[in-house]
């Protein structure tokens, strides 16, 4: 079968490493779009968190953030408190005009990030557990975007039009378009995988 040259699997140690200015922390940026008039359109990019701190702003763009693996955090964004962000917890949505800070759980923290800028882009970032156990019945899921991209929180085999990919942690499958199946033909770790979904807006694409 001839795979889409748009359709690749990005290991973890080959996104782009960038140290934090303040120590305390490294991204690995996975994919991202700019343009002369807007900027920054969206980034996907992976974190590590060492410690607590603040995080950078970025006016005028829209974030969901997802815990894949560590102790977790609390953010207070805007001067409130959220709830534990943790690997049990669902992608949080917020603003990166707002100030936030993290305060950590523990120990060291990876997590998912995922921005679009406000009123050109937007996007949606969901997940599906991983389980060793027997699948009763084929998980699939349809990419409703024009650009989307599947993240391994853990190891597993899925198939994109029949054509296979096998993933781990952090690896993320890049060139998903609408309309590509996802089929998860066999999970083997526990984890997620996380289905990141983005568009123009005048796509009249409705999350």
């Amino acid at each position: 079968m001839t795979i889409r040259p748009t359709l690749r699997l990005q290991r973890f140690a080959d996104h782009r490493l960038m140290p934090w200015k303040n120590g305390k922390g490294e991204t690995r940026e996975v994919a991202s779009s700019e343009d002369a008039a807007s900027g920054l359109l969206w980034r996907l990019s992976l974190a590590t968190v060492s410690g607590s701190g603040s995080f950078s702003a970025f006016p005028g763009i829209d974030r969901t953030i997802a815990v894949m693996a560590g102790d977790g955090m609390v953010l207070t964004v805007g001067g409130e408190s959220q709830p534990p962000l943790t690997t049990d917890t669902e992608p949080f949505a917020f603003s990166g005009d707002a100030e936030v800070t993290a305060e950590s759980l523990g120990g060291e923290t990876t997590d998912l990030n995922l921005m679009t800028r406000r009123g050109v882009w937007h996007h949606r970032l969901t997940r599906r557990r991983l389980t060793r156990r027997p699948l009763a019945a084929p998980l699939t899921l349809e990419v409703q975007a024009s650009t989307a991209a599947l993240v391994f929180s853990g190891a597993a085999q899925v198939s994109v039009n029949d054509a296979a990919f096998t993933g781990a942690f952090g690896d993320v499958l890049l060139g998903l378009t609408q309309g590509d199946r996802i089929t998860l033909t066999e999970a083997k770790s526990e984890g997620y995988l996380f289905i990141a979904e983005f568009a123009p807006v005048a796509e009249g694409w409705a999350r």
